[in-house]
Order: C-alpha cells, then structure tokens, then sequence
C-alpha cells in the first residue's frame, strides 16, 4: 500500500470520524437543546391559558366586589327592595358583565334572590347546588377568612363543578361603600366556561385547547393516566403528538382545592422543526466544506507530497537498476522534499566519486597483477631432474621424445644458443687450426 494511500484512507477515517462526532453532538446535544426551548415555550403557553381563565375568575370577582361592597346591597339585604331589584336585577345586568348567576345570601345563609340565566337563549336554569333555599355557612363560597384582614380584601374565587359544565365563580362579603361591616351575607356571582368563553381565551392567547372535566365516567384511559401524572409527578405533563404538534397538560382546582380541570393545550412543533431544519442545515454545510477541505488536502498532498515522492522513488530505482550513480534528480523546492533530493543527489555523488576511486585502484590493481604476470612469464627456469642420455646427451621431455639439448632448453626457458667452439675441441676436431693462441 503506497503512501498516498495510507495517508488517503487516514484522511477520510478522520472524516468520518469527524462527521460521527458532529453528527452526535447536533443530534444529542444541539437538537435536544431546540426541544427543550419548544417545551419551556410550550408550558409558557399552557401557563397563559390558566392565567386566562384565572384573569376571568379575576374579573368576575371584581364585579362581584363593585356589587358586594356598596351601601344599596348593603340595605337590599335587609328590606329586600323591588327598586333594588328592578333597577339592578335584570338580565341586561347578567348579559352586560357576561354573568350567568348572580346570587344574593344574608348573613345566615339564606337565599335573599338569585337566577341563572342561558344568556344565548335567555332561559332561566336550576342548578342544584343553588336549587335549595340557601347556603351552608361552610361553605367555600360562604366561609370567608376575616382574620387579619380588612373586609375589602376577603374574597373567595374558584371554579365549581355543575350538572350544566364547568363555572368559574366569585363570592365577597356584603359590606358598605366604605369597606366596613358587620357583614350581612354574602353576593355570589359566576359564569360557565362555555365554548364562547374558551373562543374568547384563544383569541386572547392564540394557543388552541381543550378542557376537560376530572371526575367524570367517560374520561379515557389516556387522560386518566395523565390525571395521575399530573398528580404524582408535575403540574406539566408533555406529549409528542406528531410530528407537526405536541400536547401540554396541566390542571386546576376548584374553589375547594381539589383537581378539577385537566387543560390540553396544543402546540406547534415549529421550533423543533426550525431545529431540525437547521441541524440538517448545518449536517450540510459542514459536509461539504469537509469534502471540500478532504479533497483538498489530498490534492494537495498528491502535488506536495506524492508526486515529488514518486518522482524520487523511481529515480532511485533508476539509479540502482542502471548502476549509474551520476545520475541527479531535478527538484527545484525550499522544502523536505527538495531537501531530500539535494542530500540523494549528495549521496550519490559521493557513491559516484568513491566508484570511480575504487574502479581506478581496480585498474591499477590489474596493471600491476598484469606486470607481475608478464614478469613471471618471462621468469622460466628449470628445476627438478632431467633425464639425459649418458652416450648423445639428448633431453626426454614429459611426452617421452628425446630432444636436443640445445632445442630444450630454449623450448623451456628464455635462454638462445649461438654456436662456438671449446679450446679442447678445437685441438681435438682442428689441429690444424691454431685458434685460440695460448
């Protein structure tokens, strides 16, 4: 596996790796973040529909105290006067503050005058927990806590439970115009949270949702779960409905402290969405500048680094398989690589050098082994023993032929023969020639 490779299949490793890790920290860090924000606004929403309605219960117990605490209530209570009653006790009363009871008690208990009205049809209704003559002293909307207080800030407010639906209802001490006592009963008003007041809420908030009734037999299993939820765990339970919207629950109590309405509001999933749209986004973007920047680094690696690599590497191989270290790379780089190029050529150079040292001590060498050999050539003497004739003095070479004496010795050494004659000869052969004069 060549460099370029390894370091290739590294890069994209690390890009993988870098595209997991973004991957988890958009996926589990960043998108969580975006569901979180959707849920805190989501309860904020579930938080201004209650505190819609409690405005409402609010609003009902300031009309109930503009009643309650003025000097003809105060004198209505104990003479129970007609004017009183058709000045003030008539259904435009009850339609001008959007009020479907008003109840008037004395300081005993007892029914002084009351109606609850339909305001659509104008149909006058019966409710039982109004039906009788009056009202136990004890009772949430009766019993008021004086201790400590002025009678100006004594009230009761809530929402109640009827066989007609749901009510949110106020109730204040009778008292005169100046706030003072004793008190002589008690003025109750109220209104049903019907369909038209929860139009009237979303309008307010602008968040959708429904109202339902604790208590009743037809609440399903999945509410009732979310009952317990509520009780055990929160005053908010969320749930993903879809994709596009999620569900917030949250409940509230009645006059008496008791759960009594569990409140489903429905909230668009936009901001998980906006942040699912933005992690892919930015999934994206980051993709492709990574891809980008990978492809980049690797052609800049194959022209930096790679190319010059290959480009010594073969060289090299040249060089080894021609044995011709004369050879130089051309690379004309302030880097390593032209470094490294310049310090191979140095080396080879150096190899060059010290081969042509070495090839001429070779030749001297071999001249003076060839000068020795010529010597030795020309160096041949006898040795040994020769056979000789004892009568003719002829010589038996190594193939068994008896030569001359004079024809072997010059066969066999670098000596000649020129021909003369001995003084003993010459006496024996030439007596007639006196050539050597003693």
């Amino acid at each position: 596996m060549t460099i370029r490779t390894k370091v290739s299949l590294i890069l994209v490793l690390v890009f993988l790796a870098s595209g997991i890790f973004e991957y988890s920290i958009q996926h589990f860090i960043v998108l969580p973040s975006f569901q979180t924000l959707e849920n805190e606004n989501a309860i904020k929403d579930s938080k201004r529909v209650v505190l819609s309605i409690q405005r409402e219960i609010d609003h009902i117990n300031q009309i109930c105290f503009d009643w309650s605490a003025w000097d003809d209530t105060y004198s209505f209570i104990k003479d129970v006067s007609k004017e009183y009653i058709e000045a003030n006790l008539v259904f435009g009363t009850f339609m001008g503050h959007n009020l479907n009871l008003i109840y008037f008690y004395d300081h005993m208990g007892k029914v002084v005058w009351g109606k609850i009205y339909d305001l659509k049809t104008k149909e006058v209704l019966l409710l039982k927990k109004f039906a009788s003559n009056g009202i136990s002293l004890d009772d949430a909307l009766s019993d008021f806590e004086t201790n400590g207080k002025a009678l100006n800030e004594v009230s009761n407010s809530g929402i109640i439970m009827t066989e007609k639906g749901i009510m949110l209802v106020a109730s204040n001490p009778i008292i005169t115009s100046n706030n003072k006592g004793p008190i002589r009963g008690t003025v109750v008003m109220g209104r049903f949270l019907d369909q038209g007041l929860i139009e009237a809420f979303f309008t307010q908030t602008k968040v959708k949702f429904q109202i339902h009734p604790i208590g009743i037999k037809d609440l399903t299993a999945k509410t009732n779960e979310i009952v317990h939820q509520l009780k055990d765990k929160s005053n908010f339970v969320i749930k993903n409905t879809s994709n596009d919207f999620l569900s917030i629950y949250t409940s509230m109590q009645d006059i008496k402290g008791k759960l009594v309405l569990l409140i489903e509001a429905e909230v668009a999933r936009n901001i998980s969405q906006k942040g699912k749209s933005t992690v892919n986004n930015a999934m994206f973007t980051i993709f492709f500048v990574a891809l980008i920047g990978l492809i980049s680094v690797i052609i800049l690696l194959q022209w930096i680094v790679s190319k010059p690599l290959k480009k010594l590497t073969n060289h090299t191989l040249d060089v080894i398989k021609s044995a011709d270290f004369s050879k130089i790379i051309l690379m004309n780089r302030q880097d390593e690589m032209g470094a490294l190029a310049t310090s191979f050529n140095s080396m080879t150079q150096n190899v060059y050098d010290n081969s042509e040292k070495q090839q001429l001590l070779i030749q001297e060498k071999q001249n003076l082994i060839n000068e020795l050999q010529d010597a030795l050539d020309k160096i041949n003497t006898l040795s040994g023993l020769l056979p000789i004739c004892a009568s003719c003095k002829k010589i038996r070479d190594d193939k068994g032929y008896w030569n001359q004496i004079e024809s072997y010795i010059t066969d066999h050494s670098e000596a000649t023969f020129s021909h003369g004659i001995c003084q003993e000869c010459a006496k024996k052969f030439y007596p007639d020639f006196d050539i050597y004069n003693d």
